[in-house]
């Protein structure tokens, strides 16, 4: 059943419980509210969890790190869903640590993935949903890119083309890192000269800043796109286009989606540990094209498409060689996205 609010920007579904039992009452302190990063549920795949845990779920879904705080702000969530690079920052709003989920469901964790969530430092309310390769996705149309391509390099093939930047400050700050210091100087923080040194670096293509591609990657002059692999791979697969996308070792890094209980309703640890669970990963990643902590499941991998295949193989055998996306304390996060969204004005400006 769709519940539709007016009056708020984004989309909200309660999935009400069906064929329950009249002589098991649902308490309205039963429901649980979820907020997630958006495109991983359906009502369809939540139901199953309703009906073994007894509760009512709803869920909002976010765009973008921003978007994610507003939303924690307004409402009352029992488990929130987002990237792990804002952990810090999201554990200085939200510092309540709740049950313990961590120990039955890292036990299970492929061993190099279990190995690095001990060595995490994330509480035991906190574990893995999903992993995501940033990389790029680029149009042999119009650009050949390999791995002996420095940043420099790409961005002077792209000249006069439409690149794609992800929305997110930390992951665009840390692939501008990796600028060869011919092209630009080593980006080691924002602030006003490296915000100019950016635009300049992109002022003779045309850059679009968004998280989800849209028909933005059939444009006639796209070039690339820094992207997280999943959003790639749904282009490639589900549009139908001759796109290819690369994971470089120099540029590329790696992230996790984590689930956090952040409330002691009751119901909560039933459907934390049902969402974090390896069947309903397998299930989400069908939809996502993400990878899974448990590792490559048989079963997925002969229901996804071969360049999904590839590119999880390429994942697991490289995990160690990627570099993890840093987790920026609370102070650095703010004035970092302080200085993102001067950045993003200035871009859109320049192409005006």
């Amino acid at each position: 059943m769709f519940l539709n609010q007016r009056g708020r920007d984004y989309r909200k579904i309660a999935i009400v419980l069906m064929g329950m039992s009249l002589s098991i009452p649902i308490q309205a302190n039963q429901g649980i509210n979820i907020i997630t990063w958006w495109g991983y549920f359906t009502p369809e795949l939540l139901m199953p969890i309703e009906n073994k845990c007894k509760v009512k779920i709803s869920y909002d879904e976010f765009y973008s790190n921003p978007e994610l705080f507003r939303r924690m702000k307004k409402e009352e969530y029992d488990i929130a869903i987002y990237g792990d690079s804002v952990h810090q920052y999201f554990s200085r709003l939200y510092p309540q640590q709740y049950a313990n989920i961590s120990q039955d469901i890292t036990a299970h964790y492929h061993p190099l993935v279990k190995d690095l969530y001990q060595r995490s430092g994330l509480p035991s309310n906190t574990v893995y949903f999903q992993l995501s390769l940033a990389g790029l996705l680029w149009n042999p149309i119009n650009i050949r890119l390999d791995e002996t391509d420095t940043l420099g390099t790409i961005i002077e093939k792209s000249k006069g083309k439409t690149i794609v930047l992800m929305d997110e400050h930390v992951e665009v700050l840390n692939f501008l890192s990796d600028m060869d210091s011919t092209h630009l100087k080593f980006i080691s923080k924002y602030n006003e000269t490296t915000i100019l040194q950016v635009v300049e670096l992109f002022e003779e293509s045309h850059v679009i800043i968004a998280n989800n591609l849209g028909n933005i990657a059939h444009k006639g002059d796209f070039a690339f796109a820094f992207t997280w692999s999943g959003e790639a791979l749904k282009k490639i697969i589900q549009g139908e286009l001759n796109h290819q996308f690369m994971a470089h070792v120099g540029l590329s890094h790696w992230s996790s989606t984590v689930l956090e209980l952040v409330s002691n309703k009751q119901g909560g640890q039933c459907v934390a540990r049902e969402l974090a669970s390896e069947n309903m990963i397998n299930k989400v990643i069908k939809k996502s094209y993400s990878f899974s902590p448990y590792g490559i499941s048989i079963k997925n991998s002969r229901e996804m498409d071969p360049q999904y295949n590839r590119v999880v193989d390429y994942f697991f055998t490289h995990i160690h060689k990627l570099e993890k996306l840093k987790n920026e304390p609370y102070d650095v996060y703010k004035a970092y996205d302080k200085e993102w969204q001067k950045l993003k004005l200035l871009i859109n400006s320049s192409r005006q």
